[in-house]
């Protein structure tokens, strides 16, 4: 099995984690709802050899938890509180997307290498 992209959103006082992956059977994607504890199966869809581009290695990817901490730094601190991430790869290479909101709720997007933590444009 692959992973194709890994996120977090939070929403209206809970948090959802969505994966989604491939395997020779196909691709596959699970959604969490953190407060319910539900976990929902979407429609399969049958494998393609052009979803092994869409692949991540998730041992050569920053943990979650570094990538929002180094996304934060580049705001220049005035984030206050966290909206979403997302992990997918980008053009052969692997991008975490972090949104955060300021102190009047407008969103602050910061896109990281994966690998590194160095943001991107």
């Amino acid at each position: 099995s692959k992973i194709t992209k890994v996120s977090f959103k939070a929403a209206d006082k809970t948090a959802i984690y969505e994966v989604d992956g491939f395997n020779a059977s196909g691709a596959h994607s699970i959604t969490l709802d953190v407060a319910t504890g539900n976990v929902a199966e979407g429609t399969p869809k049958a494998y393609d050899a052009s979803m092994e581009a869409s692949a991540i290695d998730a041992g050569t990817v920053l943990p979650p938890h570094v990538a929002i901490n180094a996304a934060f730094a580049q705001t220049g601190n005035i984030a206050t509180g966290i909206n979403s991430w997302s992990v997918v790869n980008q053009n052969g290479k692997p991008i975490y997307t972090v949104e955060f909101h300021d102190a009047q709720n407008k969103p602050v997007s910061i896109a990281l290498d994966a690998k590194t933590g160095i943001a991107v444009k």
